[in-house]
């Protein structure tokens, strides 16, 4: 069974929402049945909700959506609004709970609507919410051949409980009604949970501590927290369904990928993973909460940044495949085979995808071709910056890669290049040559 501690947790991942002056416009379903009273009232007691939840006044024109921690400011959940609106076990339970804006979403939310309200119990509903937006991410928009800007399309589907208590309603977590009882397993400081059909290895499990636990110390950090790891049964969509997300736009929630990809995600606040099947073989996702504590440390704050997916993919693995030569010889080769690819151009961000002449190319509008496989694809999206951190842990060790950590900025981008080349000790121009020859001859 999950334990008690208390626990900070960023439930259902919603599109960015528009300014509001008034009560947020949330549309209804005709199918609907809007006749009962208690249907009613919990329409507009989640109306209330949202536009209580988006009171903030930011300008669209130069507001980053891709800014996790910008975004995350945009959300006014007082203490008033907790007790207003959440359950008081809930708000014991987590530190930080709402049905709102998440940390992947790059959505800008056109259309907020109620398809279905279920009546699990006398007092106990659930209340399906449907999101119809437009893509802000150019690059999610060009690889993953999502709608025109001008188009309005389902971008997720989220479960909401909401129980009546008297004349009241209170939102619930959809884990506090709807987790199975977990089989649990400790191992140090790290804690695995997963349902009762897992086939949980043992083995893999003490592995994946082992690994992170010997990061850490690496780093300097003596001791580490609890931190707790879920695991479920499926893939990818397996795990967001545990959380009360039913459909989500990024393409790996489509049925053909159900089975061909798997994954995980770190909440940092809450010191949690969560995973796919096959996750007590992956440390990825652990190593970002601890990451989490270094910059702490380092920084005195958390700062999440995108070198980091370089850093636990080294350190690490990614997603189910440790870092051994055997996938980075993959890298090598398919870098050799396109020596159009510019590394230093990747390592800052741009995605190169294939064409239809099988020719890789930063140009927008090129869909990701299929003969471009999930593992090289998915590789050459985190490889990169791996390479880079092992090059620079050769040479400056453990030092360097805190250095990296303090002195990267949260995106990448071209005004890395400085850094980059202090870090790798050769100029702009030779940061592609440099990196393939170092894959050449280690790989």
């Amino acid at each position: 069974m999950m334990n008690n501690r208390k626990k900070s947790f960023i439930l259902v991942f919603v599109c960015i929402p528009l300014l509001l002056s008034a009560q947020r416009n949330i549309g209804v379903h005709p199918h609907v049945d809007t006749s009962s009273i208690d249907v009613k009232n919990i329409i507009e007691f989640w109306k209330d909700y949202e536009t209580d939840l988006y009171s903030y006044d930011f300008d669209l024109d130069e507001f980053d959506w891709r800014d996790t921690n910008a975004r995350m400011q945009c959300i006014s959940l007082s203490e008033n609004i907790k007790k207003k609106y959440w359950a008081k076990s809930e708000i014991e339970k987590y530190d930080n709970i709402y049905y709102g804006l998440g940390f992947w979403n790059g959505l800008y939310c056109a259309k907020e609507e109620i398809i279905g309200i279920l009546w699990m119990n006398d007092t106990l509903y659930e209340l399906l919410i449907a999101y119809y937006g437009t893509l802000l991410i150019e690059l999610e928009k060009d690889a993953f051949d999502a709608s025109p800007d001008n188009r309005i399309y389902l971008s997720e589907i989220i479960k909401v409980p909401i129980v009546k208590r008297g004349n009241e309603y209170k939102l619930y977590q959809y884990l506090t009604f709807h987790t199975p009882a977990y089989n649990s397993y400790t191992t140090g400081w790290l804690t695995y949970y997963y349902p009762s059909d897992y086939s949980f290895d043992t083995l893999a499990a003490e592995i994946t501590f082992a690994r992170a636990d010997a990061f850490a110390k690496n780093m300097g950090l003596d001791t580490v927290e609890k931190i707790n790891y879920f695991l479920y049964s499926g893939a990818v969509m397996d795990m967001y369904n545990a959380l009360g997300r039913m459909y989500w736009y990024f393409p790996y929630s489509r049925p053909q990928y159900k089975y061909h990809w798997t994954g995980g995600a770190a909440n940092i606040s809450e010191r949690s993973g969560y995973y796919g099947i096959h996750g007590e073989v992956s440390s990825h996702e652990v190593l970002h909460v601890i990451l989490a504590d270094l910059y702490r440390i380092l920084n005195g704050k958390y700062e999440g940044k995108e070198i980091d997916e370089g850093i636990c993919t080294y350190f690490g693995d990614d997603g189910p495949y440790p870092y051994t030569p055997h996938p980075f010889t993959l890298f090598k080769e398919l870098l050799n085979a396109h020596p159009e690819v510019d590394c230093g151009v990747h390592l800052i961000g741009k995605e190169y995808r294939l064409d239809s002449n099988n020719h890789f190319t930063t140009a927008p509008n090129v869909k990701d071709c299929q003969t471009a496989t999930k593992v090289r694809y998915r590789i050459d999206n985190y490889a990169m910056r791996a390479i880079f951190c092992e090059m620079v842990f050769k040479r400056g060790g453990v030092e360097a890669i805190k250095n990296v950590l303090i002195e990267f900025p949260q995106r990448m981008s071209e005004d890395c290049y400085p850094l980059i080349e202090k870090f790798l000790g050769v100029k702009r121009k030779n940061i592609d040559k440099t990196i393939r020859k170092y894959l050449n001859e280690n790989y």
